[in-house]
């Protein structure tokens, strides 16, 4: 996402009696409570409490950080299809758990990604587009339902369900919330029935966290109140300040600086507290690294800069180091998991020498960092660690074997399903997850390597990602995608001027030549789209009533 520059010197006001709408910011997993204020234009709210929608007065200066600020970002004039048009104003809930009136760099510029004609978001897709001579041009929603539908109902009946591949958004927030989830996943794998499935950012409809599912463990079993609870928060491969940045802000950081204190004595009577204390493991000195030193102190944070690819070796040797000083959770493990004795066997046999050069972290910092995870408080009260990891542990090389270290760790400690503890990924969108499941078995079919390059699919829709510019081996795939669609490019060039029959017809005989129908749907034109034969608009946030989290 680019900037956009701001050059206004004023916003509106909202008027008291302006429209009121409450919904969730469209970035990140956090889920950060939104109030949008719609009215007409040429109407604007006053200065005083009874004047304005906000209950704010704007006769004086509004205080530094808990004022009731209205930025140029969060402010945007929109154009509804009978072409009234309104202001809309997107402020941060004040009454909100989650954010508690705070935003992110990203949820604070919700007003500049509505669309509207005289702004930069005005480039993006109204109207249905057909490939016709080296082109996309408009067309309408009932020629484009009917060639797609066509297509996709002539390729099943010849070539069976797998014959259709799908990539989809498998998110809530600016993808859609549970209803286009839910109806996403009933049309590929209850209508149409099929195996050749992928999710936006990997090439198969696979779980990134596996591991966790073996152990038992869901893939988000915590809580932002266990954030303010946690004796100690452990972040693995997670640059939270950046990219969760409203649960760092506030639920993370008050704790490391004592603000959850009463809190903590209140929900966990009967044992000490003190503030809580910080684990980074990441290769860099993050922003997250540089801000949680700030404001809690270096005594307090604790960044173990690994080298890469090392996440394995860290923790199986933080497990030993606990394990060797008896503060492993001996009841938890004894009434909860199984196999332990392989577990020890394996990992807890690692050499601590061999863990200390491969990782490049001292001894003693993996000592202090054993102490702080595991070392119990009295002899009644264990530490209670929250363990949060994302991308930098989740897509390694060894993806199920960096989770399961994490997990094991967890599992030693007795670190789940108590408050002020957990183990689980961040999140990058948010989750809306609620579909039918996959028909298909694990592992999955990988469709860019199966479908797209393989050929194994005819049909293949793209919604809400971009692959051309972001799957793996990327140029391998633009160049699959480029040689199978053009053969359908020259039936439709042939039959240019011909009725939807004689399209169909051309283009399911380009199929059966090794062609691909490519269907993109989007909100703007993608890279991805300049291959496809059929581009579909789709609503963006906050132009359809959705339930997100």
């Amino acid at each position: 996402m680019s900037s956009i520059y701001h050059g206004e010197d004023r916003v509106p006001v909202p008027p008291a009696d302006a429209e009121r709408f409450t919904t969730v910011c469209s970035y990140c997993i956090v889920g950060c409570g939104y109030k949008v204020y719609k009215w007409p234009l040429g109407k604007e709210g006053g200065p005083l409490p009874h004047q304005n929608a906000l209950r704010a007065d704007y006769r004086t200066q509004q205080p530094e950080q808990a004022g009731t600020w209205i930025s140029p970002a969060m402010h945007t004039v929109v154009t509804e299809r009978n072409g009234r048009r309104f202001n809309i104003v997107v402020l941060p809930d004040k009454d909100c758990v989650v954010n508690k009136g705070n935003h992110s760099i990203r949820g604070g510029t919700h007003g500049d990604v509505l669309y509207a004609p005289d702004r930069p978001t005005a480039d993006r897709l109204t109207h249905p587009l057909l490939y016709r001579g080296h082109s996309r041009l408009p067309t309408t929603w009932d020629d484009a339902i009917e060639l797609g539908a066509r297509v996709i109902k002539a390729t099943l009946d010849r070539s069976g369900p797998d014959a259709v591949a799908m990539k989809c958004f498998d998110h809530g927030g600016g993808g859609g919330g549970f209803e286009n989830n839910w109806a996403v996943g009933s049309f590929f794998f209850t209508g149409i029935g099929t195996k050749m499935a992928s999710i936006h950012n990997r090439p198969a409809y696979n779980s990134e966290v596996f591991a966790s599912g073996d152990a038992g463990i869901a893939p988000l079993p915590s809580a932002y109140l266990d954030a303010e609870l946690a004796d100690t928060i452990v972040l693995i491969g997670a640059n939270s300040y950046e990219t969760q940045s409203i649960y760092f802000l506030e639920h993370m950081l008050p704790n490391l600086g004592g603000g959850t204190l009463a809190l903590k004595q209140h929900v966990l009577p009967g044992e000490p507290h003190a503030r809580g204390k910080m684990i980074i493991v990441d290769p860099r000195r993050t922003s997250t690294v540089a801000v949680a030193e700030a404001h809690a102190g270096k005594d307090n944070v604790l960044h173990l800069q690994i080298n890469n690819g090392t996440d394995i070796a860290l923790l199986n040797a933080l497990s030993r180091l606990i394990h060797e000083q008896g503060w492993h959770d001996q009841d938890f493990i004894s009434r909860r998991t199984n196999n332990f004795s392989v577990f020890q066997q394996a990992n807890l046999a690692q050499s601590l020498d061999e863990a200390v050069r491969l990782t490049g972290i001292s001894k003693v910092r993996m000592m202090q960092a054993a102490e702080w995870i595991a070392k119990p408080k009295t002899s009644a009260a264990r530490r209670r660690t929250l363990f949060l990891y994302e991308k930098g542990l989740i897509w390694g090389l060894k993806n199920y074997e960096n989770v399961a270290a994490v997990n094991d760790l967890a599992l030693l400690t007795g670190s789940l399903g108590k408050p002020g503890t957990g183990c689980g990924r961040l999140g990058g969108h948010q989750e809306g997850y609620s579909r039918p499941p996959y028909p298909g078995q694990r592992p999955p079919i990988n469709v860019d390597e199966v479908a797209v390059k393989g050929g194994a699919s005819k049909v293949f829709w793209v919604a809400g990602c971009n692959p051309v510019g972001g799957t793996l081996n990327a140029q391998a795939f633009r160049a699959s995608l480029a040689q199978r669609t053009a053969l359908v490019n020259q039936a439709l060039d042939a039959t240019s001027s011909g009725t939807l029959d004689d399209k169909v017809a051309a283009v399911m005989s380009a199929l059966d030549k090794g062609g691909l129908f490519l269907i993109v749907q989007d909100i703007y034109p993608t890279e991805t789209a300049q291959y496809a034969h059929l581009v579909l608009p789709a609503a963006q946030w906050g132009e359809m009533n959705l339930t997100s989290i």
